[in-house]
């Protein structure tokens, strides 16, 4: 009976190191890259973030350009026409798109990293992970502030020789009166937006680390699950059953 234990066991030792390399090392590979390609979502995001809140401290120029066509166009056509409107309507639309920018931007990182993340659950064969935390917050843009200031007044002599001079009127008066009003409004929205978009992405972060460290705690005790005993103990349990036939060995020479 002793030898048939001893047999077992030094079969079951042979046998752990071999079910370890095979499909559980396979699947921790697969799952550990899929962590780190995780990782790497969320460094693009840390960068891309910079970027498209950084562009729109740039569009000052832009805006005026586009607002002084358009109000240059308005005071033509009408004498009351209402140039506070107008820039309201054009900074509006231009940041627009940038702010619509971010939101995909957060969006599609928290689908990349749950895809990660459910990759990395499939993998290891745990259970789907919890759901990362959704975009709320976002600062909205408040032009009201800043439109309410914008007053252009259509020039009679200038209005008589055409849109194009009356264009470069109306660019000019932006750009003395409200180029500064203008840029600060800028640099303030795209401060809130990034400290935003940063306070977004450390949520995935942190609900993406803790994710990965119950992954590795699950695949550090991997290698002696399914019914295997750690090798040392294995060791232990061999030497004794080892010393015992040796002892008995030893009793029954004596007794001869």
């Amino acid at each position: 009976m002793r030898e048939a234990v001893i047999g077992a066991l030094e079969r079951g030792l042979q046998a752990a190191p071999e079910a370890v390399s095979g499909e559980s090392t396979v699947l921790s590979n697969e799952a550990t890259e899929a962590l780190r390609n995780g990782n790497r979502i969320l460094e693009r995001a840390q960068g891309e973030s910079f970027f498209l809140t950084r562009k729109i401290t740039k569009m000052q120029r832009a805006i005026i350009d586009v607002a002084a066509e358009r109000i240059a166009a308005a005071l033509i056509e009408s004498d009351d026409a209402d140039a506070a409107s107008i820039f309201s309507e054009t900074l509006t639309s231009l940041i627009a798109e940038p702010v619509a920018a971010t939101l995909r931007l957060i969006e599609q990182t928290r689908e990349a990293l749950a895809k990660a993340m459910e990759l990395a659950a499939s993998a290891s064969g745990r259970s789907a992970p919890e759901e990362l935390p959704q975009p709320a917050g976002m600062p909205m843009v408040d032009v009201g502030e800043i439109s309410q200031k914008i007053v252009i007044e259509k020039p009679v002599m200038l209005s008589l020789l055409g849109k194009s001079m009356l264009r470069s009127h109306v660019r000019r008066k932006l750009e003395t009166e409200y180029d500064r009003a203008v840029l600060e409004f800028l640099s303030l929205y795209a401060n809130r937006l990034r400290r935003w978009m940063e306070q977004s992405i450390n949520g995935l972060r942190n609900a993406f680390n803790a994710f990965a460290d119950l992954h590795r705690a699950h695949f550090e005790a991997a290698p002696f699950a399914g019914g295997f005993a750690e090798p040392s103990t294995i060791q232990n349990d061999l030497r004794i059953l080892r010393d015992w036939d040796t002892a008995e060995a030893e009793s029954a020479i004596r007794g001869i």
